[in-house]
């Protein structure tokens, strides 16, 4: 844990930069998020958005942010590099970013389902439904071994899909011309046809990227200032109370109010830069990826002694509290000897936080 502390506090200072900090507390609306719908996973047996408004909206505001990291980042590393990005490094980057922890989840989920199951598909079977599963979200995710729903393993999976594509689309996209339209296009499809609006988020985060360069005084002095602070919780709030989802337009506004504030240099009272932020922050990625399977270990163990749908609501948190503390650990292993000696080796280009994040 102190290697991790140091590095977030030093080297990896690079790659945690000012939106990094926000990863933080975006990575533990998730684990909430998914703790619900969990549960009512048990109670209905169905896995849907959760009924409560709230915990809705922490999860998708903490998607929407990841995104929102993601597009400010690199944005970021175009305009200090005037858009001479090379596209050949850049995907290599986010290889070795993304994948080596995205290979030991699907280890993990296959050792999983070997070793609790009975072989039930034929090795041909498969090996084909563990190689959409390394498709990083752009396939869909069959059940695996005849495990009913299997993917919910692995239930933030969709959200690499759309940071793949961003990727793929961003050394086109650093040239002017070619971004502005690109934007344009985007904007107006996902508007008029009120799909995948979270889409925006990029565009969002592009947009804090280009701001934050211009380095306006009074607009900087205004967001570092202790009213925008205030600010903050007050758009936050008006979120969480006027609104039923952060999918739309107008979240995603106040949303890039919030992070522009806070990527200025706003820390919101230092809440954003303590010690167990740093933690949290720098290993953001392997938490987001291995807080869904270890709940969903933990719950399934705890489910064939007590039924999950049987459980008070302390009881339950209590268990959701005990699995958040290895996730941590298991985090906190992962990114010193899974992520770290991959992410020492490149230097081109800074690392999304997120699935990214986000993500």
């Amino acid at each position: 844990m102190q290697f991790v502390l140091c590095r977030s506090g030093s080297a990896c200072a690079r790659v945690l930069s000012a939106a990094g900090w926000l990863a933080r507390l975006s990575c533990l609306g998730s684990i909430f998020y998914h703790a619900v719908i969990f549960y009512f996973f048990y109670v209905t047996g169905k896995w849907q958005v959760s009924p409560s408004v709230f915990y809705t909206l922490l999860g998708q505001i903490a998607v929407s942010l990841f995104f929102m990291i993601t597009g400010f980042l690199f944005w970021s590393k175009a305009i200090q590099t005037r858009g001479k990005v090379n596209s050949i490094k850049l995907l290599q980057s986010r290889l070795r970013r993304l994948v080596p922890m995205y290979a030991v989840l699907l280890v993990f989920g296959v050792a999983f389902i070997a070793s609790c199951l009975m072989l039930r598909s034929g090795y041909p079977d498969l090996a084909a439904q563990m190689l959409r599963w390394m498709s990083f979200g752009f396939m869909d995710l069959p059940d695996v071994n005849g495990l009913n729903k299997s993917w919910i393993i692995n239930s933030v999976y969709w959200t690499l899909r759309y940071e793949w594509l961003f990727y793929l689309l961003l050394p086109w996209a650093y040239r002017d011309v070619a971004f502005v339209v690109l934007v344009l296009v985007a904007s107006t499809l996902v508007l008029t046809l009120h799909q995948h609006i979270v889409l925006l988020s990029f565009v969002f985060g592009a947009v804090t990227a280009w701001l934050s360069s211009k380095n306006i005084a009074w607009l900087m002095r205004l967001a570092q200032s202790r009213l925008a602070s205030v600010g903050v919780f007050d758009v936050l709030g008006l979120l969480f109370w006027r609104l039923d989802t952060a999918y739309t337009l107008r979240a995603g506004v106040m949303l890039f109010v919030v992070f522009f504030i806070h990527t200025a240099g706003n820390s919101l009272f230092g809440l954003l830069v303590s010690a167990p932020a740093r933690l949290l922050g720098a290993t953001s990625y392997s938490l987001y990826l291995l807080h869904s399977p270890i709940l969903f270990l933990a719950l399934y163990f705890v489910n064939r002694w007590a039924p999950i749908a049987s459980l008070d609501a302390l009881s339950y948190w209590s268990v959701v509290g005990l699995a958040g503390c290895l996730l941590v650990l298991a985090g906190t292993l992962t990114f010193r000897w899974v992520e770290y000696p991959f992410m020492s080796q490149r230097r081109a280009v800074p690392a999304s936080s997120t699935a990214a994040v986000a993500a």
